[in-house]
């Protein structure tokens, strides 16, 4: 057998090679970041999904405890890991009634409990099944952390290869995803976009920005080296492949981040490489930059950042931050924001939709943990700038300059992105993000076995710690278990026995609907003791109140349900009545609002506020609603327009005219069928101030005269909002501003098929009337338009001119409005399929000369 050559390597850098000689927290890692991909990718529940990643980070812990448990020591890692089980477990720990009641933004829970159970001893966090599984949760990131930190150089540059690669096999998912509308992992509303492995589009385009930058830099790497085609390939492909994925998502924040993560790079080439490669590399980016922003896609971005103040996401944050102020210093308890937010959010921010996050990930954690949450976002930040300091007084470019460099820059693109969602609320980014924070504090010697045989983790600690982690696994199937819901008879019923707040009023209504009330009442007063916003579990105990005859118990229940929530539907109805009932009428204006919000209920509610118009009261909360243009409001005005009766007319008109003074703005396309039933009931005047209260005009009366009658307002394409004034009836007619002779304006019709070209509306009382136009056409159109007025909804004219030519441009006719005609149209029309048409117009003017 031939022996080796002296000095010839026996490894090599191959993906076998490394995986071969590779140590057991990298395969381990390797394990956990390609499950986190593939079934981590959403920042909601999906209770199987999340289960098996949780037993699996849960189980990891556990070896890693057992082998390898240097890994968690050290002062700071120690201290961190503390803090991150401790602040949970005291946000769990029952304080008597007197302590908890007194914490700050407790009012209603201290009302629901005195309700409830007065002697009940409640933890600071207000859902604590949230807040279990919030610590549960933390096992995937963590496990990822000392995984990580278990890492030595060499593996650490494989595990940004391997980032690299799920970047691109999600990049690549996302472009089969929209050529074939299918492979979806998580149904979505956004589907229509390259998702990849995650069920946001916004999460998708922070992993390209992170395949982008992570690229980039070992380009730049491999650059350094004087290593030009593997700078090219395969790094230049995958640059392209996420740059152009990242803007396929349509994702503002994800193009951001682009630009971001090529600073990292930037620096390297201006700190380590010549002047010329450096403005080369620079030169080469930005080009590319700029090329692929011109693109279709690329300009589609530009204009979502110009609209992004209007983002309706970030309509909440007003009311998350009333949140964080109302519960500072103490907080809601680690993941409890969905529930902690329902009874501070506003009117404004109700919809279909409901805020699963409060897309500020700072706001949501001070929010859940208050002056802990404040003091933990310091210290990580500070962390990161201490990281970037010791990186930058660094004077050589090495692996491990380049993958501090790569760890720094993902970790603070995460804290970037963070400030407007939360990318870290899902697993496959959580786990990137623990790995490379434990690689920025690596120590592989704490991960040789060897090394820890003498470990201060003795066998009693060991056990203690395998126990709570059992204890732990045993937790996470019951919680993401009762989250599944099953059919039952007409009604859903947890899969099995139940943990959470959700799955408790969940067989409370299966129990009452099924007739067991005792078991309905244990089971709503378990939820409430999970968590006390449960607006579902109030109305069952309102209910259950209600039938053993106890009215009083019944009201304040079900008032307490609808106080905590706008989006329990059942009882905002209830609200809305018994409001009207007693007389609140600002009240059930508000119950109204959230049920129109939601979708629920919405031509029995606009029925209630139609009424509303005929009391004062009620009139006033209604004008006020209105006036702050709520999305409902344009539907609402639609529904009067054809429900108006004409007994409410006068008060229905009062009404809208004192909304618009406050504010609303009505499309005219809304109101346009109970202007013109208000006009036919001879209610023109009541009309006139509403008109003019939208157009911001005053003195344009049709009760007395035409409107605009030497078409100045018309010529300038200024048209009123409403009936009155000059419409253009024909769309093929347009003015031609060019005056002729120096009077008058042109109206062009091309091609008219005849009919009325150009109109307005009246609302003359009965009486004697003057009709004079000046106007006139070319001598071969003399005789095909005339001037006419009739009643609505007649077409016989009352009287008519008819425009000759030039020489006799003046015509006067006198007319009587009978009393049966309370509304009335002035109309230029022509002759049916004339032709092309040219006519000038000077004035036109009627006057009442007496009555009829």
């Amino acid at each position: 057998m031939r022996p080796a050559r002296p000095g010839k390597p026996t490894t090599t850098n191959s993906p076998l090679s490394l995986i071969q000689n590779s140590t057991v927290p990298f395969r381990l890692l390797v394990i956990l970041l390609l499950l986190a991909a593939l079934f981590g990718g959403s920042a909601r529940a999906y209770p199987l999904r999340d289960l098996f990643l949780q037993i699996l980070a849960l189980g990891l812990l556990a070896h890693l405890l057992v082998t390898r448990p240097r890994l968690a020591t050290g002062k700071l890692v120690s201290a961190v890991l503390a803090f991150l089980i401790a602040l949970p477990l005291l946000q769990l720990l029952p304080l008597p009634n007197a302590l908890w009641s007194s914490l700050p933004g407790r009012s209603l829970v201290v009302e629901i409990t005195s309700a409830t159970d007065p002697s009940l001893w409640r933890p600071l966090s207000m859902d604590t099944s949230g807040t279990l599984l919030w610590l549960i949760s933390l096992s995937v990131p963590v496990c990822a952390f000392l995984l990580g930190r278990g890492l030595g150089t060499r593996e650490g540059m494989a595990l940004l290869h391997l980032i690299l690669l799920i970047g691109c096999a999600s990049a690549l998912l996302g472009l089969v995803q929209i050529a074939t509308n299918s492979f979806h992992l998580y149904p979505s509303p956004q589907n229509n976009f390259p998702l990849g492995f995650f069920a946001n589009r916004n999460h998708q385009a922070f992993l390209m920005a992170t395949t982008v930058s992570l690229a980039i830099l070992l380009a730049v790497r491999e650059l350094g080296k004087g290593h030009m085609t593997r700078m090219l390939w395969p790094y230049g492909p995958v640059i392209t492949l996420g740059i152009i994925v990242a803007l396929l998502t349509q994702s503002r924040a994800g193009a951001a981040l682009l630009v971001v993560g090529l600073l990292p790079s930037a620096y390297l080439l201006r700190k380590y490489l010549s002047g010329k490669v450096m403005w080369t590399g620079i030169g080469v980016f930005v080009l590319a930059g700029l090329w692929l922003m011109a693109s279709g896609s690329g300009r589609g971005v530009l204009e979502r950042m110009a609209s992004a103040g209007s983002d309706e996401r970030f309509s909440s944050w007003g009311d998350v931050w009333f949140m964080v102020s109302f519960h500072f210093p103490a907080g809601t308890g680690l993941g409890s924001f969905v529930r902690a937010f329902m009874p501070v959010e506003s009117l404004d921010t109700v919809s279909r939709k409901y805020l699963n996050h409060a897309h500020c990930e700072y706001l949501e954690i001070l929010a859940d943990a208050g002056i802990a949450g404040a003091l933990a976002i310091f210290a990580g930040l500070t962390f990161l700038a201490l990281t970037v300091r010791r990186i930058i007084m660094r004077n050589l470019l090495n692996d491990d300059t380049i993958l501090d460099c790569g760890a720094v820059a993902i970790l603070i693109m995460i804290a970037l992105h963070s400030v407007v969602d939360y990318p870290s609320r899902t697993f496959a980014i959580a786990a990137i993000a623990g790995a490379l924070l434990g690689l920025l504090v690596r120590d592989p010697v704490r991960a040789d076995a060897a090394s820890t045989r003498n470990s201060w983790l003795k066998r009693p600690v060991a056990l203690a710690s395998l126990v709570v982690l059992l204890a732990a696994g045993i937790q996470t199937f019951r919680i993401n278990l009762s989250a599944i819901s099953l059919p039952g008879e007409g009604v859903e019923v947890p899969l099995m026995s139940q943990l959470g707040s959700d799955s408790h009023a969940l067989a409370a209504n299966a129990a009452y609907m099924s007739g067991a009330n005792e078991v309905a009442y244990d089971e709503a007063m378990a939820a409430l003791r999970s968590a006390p916003y449960n607006s579902r579990a109030l109305q069952i105990l309102g209910e259950l109140a209600l039938a053993d005859g106890d009215a009083a118990s019944a009201s304040r229940m079900l008032g307490l349900a609808a106080r905590v929530s706008w989006r329990n539907t059942e009882v905002q109805w209830w609200a809305l009545r018994q409001a009207l009932n007693d007389g609140n009428m600002k009240a059930a204006v508000n119950a109204g609002d959230s049920l129109q919000r939601r979708g629920i209920h919405m031509d029995d509610v606009r029925a209630y506020f139609l009424g509303m118009a005929a009391t004062d009261d009620a009139n006033a909360a209604l004008i006020e609603r209105l006036a702050d243009n709520p999305p409902w409001a344009q539907p609402f005005l639609q529904f009067t327009s054809q429900n108006t009766p004409p007994e409410l007319m006068a008060a229905v008109l009062q009404t809208l005219t004192a909304s618009v003074a406050k504010g609303l703005h009505p499309s005219e396309e809304a109101l346009g069928p109970l202007l013109d039933k208000a006009l036919g009931q001879g209610m023109g005047r009541q009309i006139v101030p509403l008109v003019e209260a939208v157009n911001g005009t005053s003195g344009s009366d049709p009760t007395a005269h035409s409107l605009d009658p030497r078409f100045e307002t018309f010529a300038n394409n200024t048209t009123q909002w409403g009936p009155f004034g000059w419409k253009l009836n024909d769309n093929k007619a347009y003015v031609d501003k060019a005056a002729v002779d120096g009077e008058g304006i042109n109206l062009h019709v091309s091609g008219t098929g005849g009919g009325v070209m150009l109109s307005q509306k009246l609302a003359l009382p009965s009486g004697l009337y003057t009709l004079e136009a000046r106007s006139s056409v070319s001598d071969t159109s003399n005789g095909v338009t005339r001037w006419q007025v009739t009643c609505m909804g007649s077409s016989i004219p009352l009287t008519q001119i008819v425009v000759a030519g030039a020489d006799d441009p003046t015509g006067s006719e006198t007319f009587v409005v009978p009393s049966g005609c309370p509304a009335q149209s002035l109309e230029l029309s022509v002759r049916p399929a004339f032709g092309d048409l040219d006519l000038t117009l000077d004035q036109v003017t009627l006057r009442a000369t007496g009555e009829n």
